[in-house]
């Protein structure tokens, strides 16, 4: 269920509590599908949509077997999430500064997944998800950089 028709099935059973004759509501819903993200995070280079996909990013690097290097790279992910954060609650040069870390930290995500004990441990398809995904992610980054 999309939010819209969240709020209206929600705002309709409002009314029918507080007294109000049960209404009919029609509604129409436009989607669209991306190969880059997950279903829930929107693909954009706002604070919200580069936290989301880090986030799910994280989620999926914990359910994964990744062996003895999961620690690594769970904490480069866990890094970047925290500069990400920084960098929404600062301004000026100090939020590009912590923009400018948390894309570096995913470089080092991405690396980590690049080593030759990654290439023996992780399947290549998770790899390459995981890359591909982190790419995607510091791009956005750097598109955030650039309009402060």
């Amino acid at each position: 269920m999309t939010r819209l028709a969240f709020v209206l099935v929600v705002a309709a059973a409002a009314s029918v509590l507080a007294g109000g004759a049960p209404t009919s509501t029609t509604t129409s819903t436009l989607s669209s599908t991306s190969t880059t993200t997950l279903p829930g995070c929107i693909a954009g280079a706002t604070y919200d949509s580069i936290l989301c996909r880090i986030d799910e990013l994280a989620s999926d690097v914990s359910a994964a077997d990744l062996g003895r290097l999961k620690d690594g790279i769970a904490g480069a992910l866990a890094k970047a999430r925290k500069q990400v954060v920084k960098a929404q609650g600062a301004g000026g040069k100090t939020a590009k500064t912590q923009l400018k870390k948390a894309a570096k930290s995913l470089d080092t995500f991405r690396h980590k997944l690049d080593s030759n004990n990654a290439h023996h441990l992780i399947q290549k398809e998770t790899r390459d998800d995981f890359r591909s995904r982190a790419a995607d992610i510091a791009k956005d980054i750097g598109t955030l950089r650039g309009t402060l």
